[in-house]
């Protein structure tokens, strides 16, 4: 059923119907994004453009039996457009106003560049999981455990598609140490042996914990292989039309089909991150 609602849009958008929504020059128009029943619509903030998108919401209701459930939606403007026509498009299609940040897959959508505040939710989901333990009754061996397989993973999804800020590792790093050696009366223990070196293969005299600067770096050259291996055409050339700086220590090259990869171009997916 989604790709009904992916057709009429598409249809839509293509026609003239609905007005595209402004985006880097030389980039291919992407209208939505949709995933299940998650959808996101990029659209001008014209009347014309929002009431055809009705009618298309409409028209897919009818034919599918399924209703937009409108207290879940809403309208997120920019910061350019007035309060009265903000009012009249709530009006016409009975939407919410929405406020940045706000997620979606879990993925913090954001004005401009993800700062360390924006990951604020992960840092307290973190510690939550912690205190729901109750270290003093786990041993060593217990809390090794927890790290590998449930604290590790917990920000592997955001790190797949993010390029997160490294004072929010760092402040992830020192949350799974402290975990790790515990605390006595309410207060930590020493450490005696430095992050870094627990975080080493146990063959090289660490724990095998993975560090997460190292699970971002590796994920993000997961992301540029599957970019160039597999059939990704319009995000690569999304990617390929917009500006990047070089960053030091991160996979960056830019994609030829002919010429191949090069050292060149930031294609650090942080943009998916932003709006």
């Amino acid at each position: 059923m989604q790709k009904v609602l992916s057709r009429l849009l598409k249809q839509s958008f293509d026609h003239g119907k609905i007005g595209r929504f402004t985006q880097a020059r030389g980039t291919p128009i992407i209208s939505h994004l949709m995933y299940v029943d998650d959808i996101v619509i990029f659209a001008n903030g014209g009347r014309r453009s929002l009431r055809n998108l009705m009618k298309v919401l409409q028209l897919y209701e009818n034919w599918t039996g399924q209703v937009l459930n409108t207290e879940k939606s809403a309208i997120y403007f920019s910061k350019k457009i007035s309060t009265y026509r903000k009012n009249s498009l709530l009006h016409l299609s009975g939407f919410l106003e929405g406020s940045f940040p706000f997620k979606y897959l879990g993925v913090p959508i954001v004005v401009g560049k993800l700062r360390a505040f924006d990951f604020g939710e992960l840092l307290e989901k973190v510690k939550k999981k912690i205190v729901g333990w109750k270290m003093k009754l786990l041993s060593a061996g217990g809390r090794l455990i927890l790290l590998r397989h449930v604290l590790s993973s917990m920000a592997i999804h955001l790190f797949a598609v993010l390029h997160v800020p490294k004072v929010v590792i760092k402040a992830l790093n020192r949350i799974l140490s402290s975990f790790f050696w515990g605390d006595s009366d309410g207060k930590g223990k020493k450490k005696w042996i430095s992050w870094t070196h627990i975080c080493r293969p146990p063959d090289e005299g660490g724990l095998g914990i993975r560090d997460f600067s190292d699970i971002q770096e590796a994920l993000h050259w997961k992301l540029a292989w599957r970019l160039i291996k597999v059939d990704y055409k319009s995000f690569q050339d999304f990617q390929q039309g917009c500006k990047y700086s070089y960053s030091p220590g991160y996979p960056s090259f830019t994609y030829d089909p002919e010429e191949g990869p090069s050292d060149a171009v930031d294609l650090n997916p942080s943009g998916l991150g932003e709006a």
